[in-house]
């Protein structure tokens, strides 16, 4: 099952999750793979569980579990049975906790969502698309990216999931809160223009911003960017980095159909034009996915891009069905 879900879950159950958490566990709770994963996992648990206890003591527990019993009262028949129970609480607690948790989740969270599902988009490979929020917001979204918000957007705050990379213009209102949830890393703003790259397969959440002012936190660190201003959030750290850039174009260049690299090694090269063009890059030697490029594409025709690339390094480069194979020039 994914970490990061088991996380809210556990979260939920110990009441120290945040209201924008709730939210994307609840909208990933209505996917069909939730479903699954949850019931093999809370199985997972109580067979672990259940190895520990004999097999009369096994089955009460169980029975109570699927049946809602109440507690019974303890007797002096079954003060050994009620220490053995108590040594393995912990492990059980768990397991019974989701369970009640999801059940809590499912029949009062959306209450507050009018018992609709979160409108979602899902920009495939080599499209773009943008869409104009009720709040009169401004989403640009790359390929591979998917975003959704929730029918009460707008009521009491702004909250908006995105998987993949957008760029925001955000219509202001300083009574209403505009956060976009990446994971476990909120990015906060009033009126403000920002770009977020959030791609699984990356190793950093990075925010760029260009006018006003957003705030980039998670449960450990906190950080306010100014204007043209980077934060990079590691994902197996934990960490925060912030740097700055010059020009707009060095972050939000996708948008107006050209690249921008200053020196990206070749394999980020390849991820770009993956997702771009929704075609593979095969590479016939490792040292080549190391190798620099700095410069600007004004024409990105696929087949333009590696022939500019060529012309600074002796690559050679073939389209074999729908991949790009990348060699070197002996």
């Amino acid at each position: 099952m994914n970490e990061h879900y088991t996380q809210l879950i556990e979260k939920y159950i110990q009441k120290t999750i945040s209201k924008e958490e709730v939210k994307e566990l609840a909208f990933w709770v209505k996917t069909e793979s939730s479903k699954l994963e949850f019931s093999e996992m809370a199985q997972s648990k109580w067979n672990f569980a259940s190895d520990l206890m004999d097999n009369t003591l096994k089955t009460e527990i169980w029975n109570s579990i699927n049946k809602q019993i109440q507690p019974k009262k303890v007797t002096r028949k079954n003060i050994l049975n009620s220490i053995l129970f108590y040594k393995i609480a912990a492990s059980i607690l768990l397991p019974i906790s989701i369970i009640l948790g999801f059940i809590i989740i499912n029949n009062n969270v959306f209450q507050n969502q009018k018992e609709q599902a979160a409108y979602l988009t899902y920009v495939e490979k080599g499209q773009k698309a943008m869409h104009t929020l009720p709040d009169g917001t401004k989403v640009w979204l790359n390929s591979d990216t998917e975003f959704s918000y929730y029918p009460n957007y707008n009521d009491e705050e702004r909250a908006v999931y995105l998987k993949g990379e957008a760029y925001f213009e955000v219509a202001k209102n300083e009574d209403k809160k505009f956060i976009v949830v990446c994971n476990d890393l909120h990015i906060e703003a009033l009126g403000t223009s920002f770009n977020i790259k959030n791609y699984a397969s990356e190793k950093y959440i990075t925010t760029s911003l260009f006018e006003g002012s957003v705030k980039v936190y998670n449960k450990k660190n906190s950080s306010i960017l100014s204007p043209f201003e980077n934060l990079k959030f590691n994902k197996s750290n934990n960490t925060f980095n912030k740097s700055h850039f010059t020009e707009s174009k060095e972050i939000d260049y996708w948008r107006h159909n050209f690249l921008y690299f200053d020196s990206t090694s070749l394999e980020e090269i390849a991820q770009i034009v993956e997702r771009m063009y929704s075609i593979k890059v095969h590479f016939k030697s490792k040292e080549l996915k190391q190798i620099l490029f700095t410069g600007t594409i004004n024409n990105n025709n696929l087949n333009n891009i590696f022939h500019i690339i060529s012309l600074t390094y002796p690559l050679k480069y073939s389209f074999e069905k729908n991949a790009i194979v990348l060699s070197t020039i002996n």
